[in-house]
């Protein structure tokens, strides 16, 4: 009988839904070294001047961050710093039930070019309509090239 009720509540509770991904990939052209702009840019929590939100380092590296270093943003959202190379970091939403994912690059392109490179990864599946994720998504390509646009003039400024 038992085995008749847990068959019957799988059956009700329908397939779990499948993840529907999205990217957004930014590039801004830059007039400096990625070294000088690593160095203005890079810093894990330098989001709170480029995206005008509060940032602060709850646990790990004050300044550039380790992998593992745990910022919050806005005073509510966790990021976890889960890669790093010299001129990029990769985050994710610690409690996020989008599995957002984001990288922050500089790219080099000569002695005194180079690019950045915005990308971010999330899952849009619990919109509920097309128009909504399309509004999501434009939403969300607007906020991070006005970023892109501030990252440019901090990256090239004196």
């Amino acid at each position: 009988m038992r085995l008749h009720i847990l068959a019957a509540a799988l059956l009700l509770s329908g397939p779990a839904a499948a993840a529907e991904y999205t990217n957004i990939v930014l590039e801004k052209e830059l007039n400096v070294s990625a070294e000088t702009a690593w160095k203005k840019i890079g810093p894990y929590c330098s989001l709170s001047e480029w995206l005008k939100v509060s940032c602060e380092i709850i646990s790990g590296d004050k300044t550039f961050g380790d992998v593992g270093t745990v910022r919050r943003v806005a005073g509510r959202i966790n990021e976890v710093l889960v890669g790093k190379t010299a001129l990029s970091y990769t985050y994710t939403w610690e409690t996020g039930k989008d599995l957002y994912h984001g990288t922050v690059e500089v790219v080099p392109k000569g002695a005194s070019a180079s690019k950045i490179v915005y990308t971010l990864m999330y899952d849009i599946a619990s919109l509920p309509t097309a128009e909504v994720k399309a509004t999501d998504r434009a939403n969300r390509t607007k906020t991070f090239s006005g970023g892109l646009d501030v990252m440019k003039t901090m990256a090239e400024g004196k």
